[in-house]
């Protein structure tokens, strides 16, 4: 049976709130131009569909780092290069799949299409971690289709929602990383550098 966004919760973790700025730098991988435009367009159209729900760039959360090593746009951007030249499964365009949206358990997962688990990912992910000198607790892939703190029952409706306006599962290409400043709420956030894998 396959694991929903709930089996990957971290436990102990509480939600986050419409009003959590986030802090520091992330790193994302970003779907190639024949993909992103629709999932851009599904993610304007859900939020407009909750007061107050933000847009944001299509993109698959590859690491949030919390090191010091990694707390500077330049220390990250090395980082991750460093990480990418180092993985060899991760050159070259990433083949990924976006499973049908499902409810999420945080703010920033309230609905998300999962991301199969590939090896070229999961090996950019543990590759990464190493450059970092980072080590999450676990890492559950998925491109998130809306922010927002509501029922389970709205995420649920919004899930359905989604699943009319996009076909899924949906195959997309990844071609670039980036290192985004996630300094404040999430229609501040920018991309501040770019690594071809």
């Amino acid at each position: 049976m396959a694991k929903t966004a709930k089996d990957y919760a971290l436990k102990g973790t509480p939600p986050l709130h419409a009003t959590l700025t986030a802090a520091g730098y992330c790193l994302w991988l970003i779907p190639d131009a024949e993909t992103e435009p629709g999932l851009q367009a599904l993610i304007r159209d859900l939020a407009g569909l909750e007061a107050g729900a933000p847009t944001f760039q299509p993109h698959i959360t590859l690491l949030s780092p919390k090191n010091r090593l990694c707390d500077s746009a330049s220390g990250i951007q090395e980082a991750l290069e460093r990480a990418v030249a180092a993985t060899p499964r991760a050159r070259g365009p990433m083949q990924l799949t976006l499973e049908k949206p499902e409810p999420g358990t945080f703010y920033y997962q309230c609905v998300l299409a999962p991301v199969v688990p590939t090896e070229e990912l999961l090996a950019l992910r543990e590759y990464t971690e190493r450059a970092c000198e980072d080590q999450p607790p676990m890492y559950f892939p998925h491109l998130s289709l809306l922010y927002g703190d509501l029922t389970d029952e709205r995420k649920r409706e919004l899930c359905d929602e989604a699943a009319k306006r996009h076909s899924f599962p949906l195959r997309i290409t990844v071609k670039e990383a980036v290192v985004v400043d996630v300094n404040g709420v999430a229609d501040e956030w920018k991309v501040v550098a770019r690594v071809a894998l």
